[in-house]
Parts: C-alpha cells; structure tokens; sequence
C-alpha cells in the first residue's frame, strides 16, 4: 500500500483508532465496544448497559423507555434482519430510524440507541453480512485511505473492484 498523502491522514485522523489501523482491517462492533467502554473484550451487552445507564442519568432519562435494558437484553428476534455495510472502515447498521451503530460479524445483533428498536418492541435484532465479506475486507484494505474505504447496503465486490481498478488501486490486498 502507498503512504497516505497529507489531505488523506487529516481526513482519518477523524476516525477512532480502530478504523484507522496501520494494517488497514475493518473495524468491528467488538473494537468499538471496547473504545465506548473503555474495557478490553467488551460486549455489545456491556456497550448497552453503559449507553441506556448515561441516558437515565442525563437529560433524555426522561426520552428511555421503561425496562429497556432488560428487553434489549432478551434473546433477539429473527425478524426484521438488518444488512451490515462498511462505513468509513467499519461495519455498521441502520435502522429505519435513520440510527446506525457499528456491528461485528461474530455477534451479528443490532440494537438502535435512537428509537430502542421500537420495530421489535425493544429486543435487538439480528443483522446479516455479505457472504463475501472476507474478499470485501481484502478489497477495501487494498485503499490506503480508510475514509474511503465504504461498502453501501447491496453493493457488490464487483464494484468495489471496478472502484480500485479505476483508481489504479489493486482489486485487493496481497495483488
């Protein structure tokens, strides 16, 4: 990979660590969990009891439903599957609500801090990954500037190859 130039590391000096990582690896819901939380080997459970905990106490206490922890904890509901997606170098979600929060492909669930995944009455929902998310991963390593390093809901490797191509990038990492 070619060293970024100097528009290329302001832009990622925006990101978290995580995404901005010297190897290039996308980011994942565990590596975000662990940032927020500030506790290696965080889960997404413990990411939720932090963020509802600074809700309660804060100014929206008033904005949490009642008992959502406790439903968010629930096993989640196989229904209304969302589709993970690469944003700016890591994988995420979005709900109807127009939130988003990162997700990790192994522990494929979804909660939504904005709306509480009212959709599922509060349970968190289940998210599924491209079946050629490794190959996209090396397809988007191969950007040496992790703020372009995207992947838009139903968007193919296909393209992301032609993107790199055209760039006069590699189709992935290790070509």
């Amino acid at each position: 990979m070619r060293p970024m130039n100097r528009l290329e590391r302001a832009r990622a000096a925006r990101l978290n660590a995580y995404q901005r990582r010297p190897d290039g690896s996308v980011g994942r819901g565990r590596d975000h969990w662990a940032m927020v939380t500030r506790r290696s080997g965080a889960r997404l459970e413990d990411y939720l009891r932090l963020l509802i905990a600074r809700r309660l106490q804060g100014s929206q206490a008033n904005e949490v439903p009642p008992a959502a922890l406790e439903r968010a904890l629930q096993a989640p509901v196989k229904s209304h599957p969302l589709l993970a997606y690469v944003n700016h170098n890591r994988w995420g979600a979005s709900c109807e609500c127009g939130g988003f929060d990162v997700v990790d492909p192994d522990d494929p669930r979804f909660y939504c801090i904005g709306c509480y995944n009212v959709i599922t009455d509060g349970r968190m929902r289940m998210v599924r990954f491209p079946k050629e998310r490794e190959a996209i991963e090396r397809t988007l390593r191969a950007r040496p500037d992790p703020t372009t390093r995207h992947l838009k809901p139903g968007e193919k490797r296909t393209d992301l190859v032609v993107e790199n191509l055209e760039r006069g990038l590699p189709a992935e990492v290790g070509e």
